[in-house]
């Protein structure tokens, strides 16, 4: 054997720096399935926490954990362009502040009907975030921001697609997480 090569147990080759090679007719996991799977077992971690061994309870979620299930609901509900859905998410007052592309909407009923109006103007929307971030700024507040890709078709036809910044800030009324404050801002199409 070269330097750097060694045999594994299971009689493949495994070359220092380069993934492990299946050896003589044995299944070869691809990349590929791994990123399959992966989406799944993170909706499952996030969903299912592990139960402790030592007292059968679930540990406590951190604020930011919870935050980002709100988001990715909040996200979900865009997505399916279900305005109704997407507005349980938002602080029903006329404090919650809005701000696209620099301007302002204040007030839950505002902002509802904004995006009730956007919605009705599209045949399908997808948003996929990036690197997703959240950061307790308060006790009970946390801000969260997530770069995002954009694919937006309008009933008339219209296609386009961008990249845009999505920041809000979350804030905990009784056991729910509430957006206070949102800015994006997008490619103009």
């Amino acid at each position: 054997m070269g330097v750097g090569v060694r045999r594994s147990r299971g009689g493949g080759r495994r070359v220092a720096g380069r993934p492990w090679r299946a050896g003589r007719g044995r299944l070869r996991i691809r990349r590929a399935a791994l990123a399959a799977a992966a989406p799944l077992a993170l909706a499952w971690c996030v969903a299912a926490p592990p139960v402790s061994a030592q007292d059968g309870r679930r540990p406590a979620v951190s604020p930011e954990q919870q935050v980002r299930r709100a988001f990715n609901l909040l996200l979900a509900a865009a997505n399916r362009r279900d305005a109704a859905s997407e507005s349980e998410f938002f602080w029903k007052s006329d404090g919650l502040v809005s701000v696209a592309q620099g301007t302002p909407t204040l007030g839950w009923e505002a902002r509802d009907r904004n995006a009730r109006a956007w919605y009705a103007s599209l045949a399908r929307q997808k948003i996929v975030p990036g690197e997703v971030e959240t950061r307790p700024i308060a006790e009970g507040a946390v801000a969260l921001l997530a770069p995002y890709r954009q694919e937006i078709e309008a009933k008339d036809g219209r296609r386009w697609e961008g990249d845009g910044v999505w920041s809000l800030v979350f804030r905990r009324f009784d056991e729910r997480w509430l957006v206070v404050w949102e800015h994006y801002s997008y490619e103009r199409p």
